[in-house]
């Protein structure tokens, strides 16, 4: 009964191998262009011969050929009977025939041939778009970049390859037809990508505007602040008590709470500070310096302002102001968490672009040794 068992496993498995190595298709394409329609002009080819090979067998190769007996008594009889049967023709493959198969095989590679062209062609082309797209947005935002790329300009990108692919493969046009439109087809894709760098441009070109007012309104409320301060400082007759102490009340709690949140918030400039000083570990030191001076700290003062102006104007009542603290930390800390992203991103941009730079003049000289 094993033995039986074993031999029934035995034989599912074969006939499990023989359907898949049947029915299963394993010449799937996974280039840009779709090469499975090549495949089908291609099938068609070698079944068009194979179909005029079954055409032929079906024939009597042998219709044509006499057969003579040795003995030469009976070579006359045979000539007259012969004779008087009709003859049959067989079918042969015309020469008109040989050349018309001749002209599709050449067409079948000539088609291969033109779409191999357009299809390096399309790439450089895309590879050229993408340099010239880095360069031109160099400086900005890395994550708005490479959204206006993929989200806008790469389904532009895909629908036009697939447009190309129906025309290549477009049985009613000639190959010269063909190129032409593939041309004006690149070409219309060359100006449209034109327009989008511009586009890209004047969009980046509006945000730097309306940042730029933006800090212009925040360093309006900071010489608001320090207008309000010099004010408070007249009326107390020139007393030198910070801003806590003589602009919120002089009550034990509202001290005691105002030198806490001054507390909060040098802990939190300072965890700043240690957090971008270990992920910023091997940038150059000077230039990690420099941005935190000119971009964040400039930031920190102004949101310090700020908060502080809307304590000193009475804006939020005095039981609301921690959570108002609160809010405006976590905004402060997200907003940190951007800035130290986008300081090691332009780091490795720089760094990719020198050692580029550099790797192009040692090929120069190189060149000039030789």
């Amino acid at each position: 009964m094993n033995t039986f068992i074993f031999c029934l496993k035995i034989v599912t498995f074969s006939l499990l191998i023989w359907i898949f190595q049947c029915f299963f298709n394993c010449n799937s394409s996974k280039l840009m262009f779709n090469q499975n329609i090549k495949e089908e002009i291609f099938g068609l080819k070698y079944k068009r011969a194979l179909g005029e090979t079954s055409e032929l067998k079906n024939e009597n190769l042998f219709d044509d050929i006499k057969f003579i007996d040795e003995d030469p008594d009976t070579d006359e009889a045979l000539t007259r009977e012969q004779e008087k049967v009709p003859k049959i023709e067989t079918t042969i493959q015309s020469r008109h025939d040989e050349d018309e198969s001749d002209d599709e095989e050449n067409e079948t590679e000539e088609l291969y041939t033109f779409h191999s062209s357009i299809s390096e062609k399309w790439n450089s082309n895309i590879t050229q778009m993408w340099n010239i797209f880095c360069s031109q947005t160099r400086g900005f935002d890395l994550n708005w970049r490479a959204r206006k790329w993929y989200d806008v300009w790469h389904p532009r990108l895909s629908y036009e390859i697939y447009k190309t692919d129906v025309i290549i493969f477009e049985t009613s046009h000639p190959i010269e037809e063909k190129k032409k439109i593939v041309d004006k087809c690149l070409g219309d894709m060359m100006k449209d990508f034109k327009h989008f760098i511009f586009q890209c441009k004047e969009e980046w070109n509006k945000w730097g505007i309306l940042e730029a007012e933006r800090r212009e309104h925040q360093e309006m409320m900071l010489k608001k602040a320090d207008d309000s301060y010099e004010k408070e400082k007249e009326k107390k007759g020139g007393s030198t008590q910070s801003v806590s102490e003589s602009l919120y009340g002089d009550s034990d709690e509202q001290r005691k709470f105002y030198r806490k949140l001054s507390m909060d918030w040098n802990n939190m400039v300072a965890s700043m500070w240690k957090l971008y000083i270990l992920k910023t570990k091997g940038i150059d030191n000077i230039w990690k310096n420099k941005k935190w001076r000119k971009e964040w700290h400039s930031i920190i003062v102004l949101e310090k302002t700020e908060l502080q102006l809307n304590f000193i104007e009475e804006k939020v009542p005095f039981r609301e102001r921690i959570s108002l603290f609160n809010e405006w930390t976590i905004d402060l800390l997200s907003r940190f968490d951007l800035f130290l992203k986008k300081c090691i991103a332009e780091w490795n941009e720089r760094k990719s672009m020198e050692s580029k730079d550099s790797g192009d003049s040692e090929g120069s000289k190189d060149v000039e040794v030789d």
